[in-house]
C-alpha cells in the first residue's frame, strides 16, 4: 500500500523515535470496517504489510494511530499476541458527512482488532486528542469526540 521505500522509512521512524508516536493515516488501519470496497481502500486489503507494521509497533513504546475516511467514529485496540503491548486506533471523520448509498458497518470479527467503541450517529463529527505529559508517572492521553455540537 505504501511502497517499499516509504514502508522502510516508516519502520525506521517507529523503531527509532523515543516514546509516544502518533501515526496519522488517511484510511483505516483496522479491518473492522465492512463494505465492498474497504479491503482495497484500507489496511484490510494489505494484511501482510499491516502485520509487519503491528509487530514493530508492539516492540516500540506508545503508538497511537489516527485515521479517517470512515464517515463514523471507532476506537480499536490491537493487542499483541502475548497481550503485553497494545496499539490503539482512533478513527473519526468527517466534519460534514454526505449520504452513502451503501451499507458500511464497523464489525469486530477477529480478536486481532478489538472494538472498544464505535458510533455512527451525527452528520458532523471530529475528535480532539490531547497528551498530558505533566504527570511524572506517565503520559495521560485523552480523546474527546464531538458530534453535531454535542460531546460524547
Amino acid at each position: 500500500m505504501r511502497g517499499e521505500e516509504r514502508l522502510t522509512d516508516l519502520e525506521h521512524w517507529l523503531e527509532t523515535e523515543p516514546k509516544w508516536k502518533v501515526l496519522v493515516i488517511g484510511v483505516p488501519f483496522t479491518r473492522n470496517w465492512r463494505s465492498c470496497s474497504d479491503e482495497v481502500d484500507s489496511r484490510g486489503g494489505y494484511l501482510f504489510e499491516r502485520q509487519r507494521l503491528l509487530e514493530i509497533m508492539w516492540r516500540t513504546e506508545e503508538v497511537v494511530i489516527m485515521s479517517g475516511d470512515t464517515h463514523k467514529h471507532a476506537t480499536t485496540l490491537f493487542p499483541s499476541p502475548d497481550r503485553k503491548e497494545n496499539v490503539f486506533e482512533f478513527s473519526t471523520s468527517p466534519l460534514s458527512k454526505f449520504y452513502q448509498p451503501f451499507k458500511r458497518s464497523y464489525l469486530q470479527l477477529k480478536d486481532t482488532d478489538v472494538e472498544l467503541f464505535s458510533c455512527a450517529k451525527g452528520v458532523s463529527k471530529f475528535s480532539v486528542l490531547t497528551f498530558n505529559t505533566t504527570d511524572p508517572s506517565g503520559v495521560n492521553l485523552n480523546l474527546e469526540l464531538i458530534m453535531d455540537r454535542f460531546k460524547v
